[in-house]
Formats: structure tokens, sequence, C-alpha cells
């Protein structure tokens, strides 16, 4: 038994944050510049990582030559706030 595939995680990941998305409104938060943590995007996998110094962990996705940074809002909600070329 070993681990999914990556794009089987993303996607996975993806209906999560869709679903939490639908299931309860989203707050507007003024948020700082997100910060790219570098040291861990050469694995391809998603990861969590504060990008807004605000304490709650943040998803970092890498896709091709991109970096999508969903912010969380402290209560599961993921919204997509950054895409930053590498």
């Amino acid at each position: 038994m070993g681990y999914p595939k990556w794009s089987d995680r993303v996607v996975l990941v993806l209906a999560v944050l869709v679903w939490l998305a639908s299931n309860g409104p989203v707050r507007s938060q003024t948020f700082g510049p997100p910060q790219v943590i570098l040291d861990s995007i050469g694995s391809a996998e998603p990861f969590f990582e504060d990008a807004n110094a605000d304490g709650i962990p943040d998803l970092f996705i890498q896709q091709d030559s991109v970096v999508q940074i969903y912010l969380n809002d402290g209560t599961g909600v993921f919204t997509l706030a950054e895409l930053v070329q590498i």
C-alpha cells in the first residue's frame, strides 16, 4: 500500500477545498503580501506553510512552473490568493 500519485492528491485536495467553500461563507480578510517558502517546492507535492504571518498554515501547490498559494481563513476554507511564477 503506497502513497497516491501526486495528481490524485491534488484532485483530492481541490475537491475538499470546493466542498469546504460550498459549505460556508468566505469571510473577507486583509492579508499581507504572501511570502513564498522555496525550500519545500522541489518535491512538487502540496505542502502547508504560513504565507502571510497570521499563524495559520496556508496551502502551496506547484503546478508546472507556477506555485498556487491558497490562504487559510482559520475555519478550514482556502481561497486562491496568489500565482507565483518560478
